[in-house]
């Protein structure tokens, strides 16, 4: 089983665990996008943005250009901790581009770069395992 491992919160994985959550929602940074997104320029599949031949940087992003997919996973493994984690199905993945109330991009600087704000939502089933226990 393919399964993207996530830290979040203790309130958020006590949340799943109890049924109350079904979307987790992750930030898609320059450190993390390549365990969470994939690009296609032209019919071809890159993980890596900086491997699109011919383009700037700019138009590396840029949607009209090059699509943007999440990596399709089985299941996410949520932990707040070393010993305390649930499992949960993944039963979809969308790609959103961050807007405000507008409809504007967000954009933020991390190291004095400037980068779009960008979203994977994870829709979650059911609860299979809470710290190695199988739940049924």
């Amino acid at each position: 089983m393919k399964v993207l491992e996530i830290k979040q919160v203790k309130k958020i994985v006590d949340e799943v665990i109890n049924g109350s959550v079904f979307k987790i929602v992750q930030k898609i940074t320059p450190l993390n996008y390549r365990e969470h997104i994939y690009f296609n320029f032209k019919g071809v599949d890159y993980l890596n943005n900086e491997d699109i031949p011919l383009l700037s940087k700019e138009d590396r992003l840029n949607p009209a250009l090059v699509d943007v997919f999440p990596i399709k996973y089985e299941a996410l493994k949520l932990h707040s901790s070393s010993r305390h984690y649930v499992i949960v199905p993944i039963k979809g993945s969308v790609f959103r581009i961050h807007s405000d109330s507008k409809g504007n991009p967000v954009f933020y600087t991390d190291n004095d770069e400037t980068y779009q704000s960008t979203l994977v939502y994870y829709y979650i089933g059911n609860v299979i395992n809470i710290n190695g226990a199988r739940v049924r």
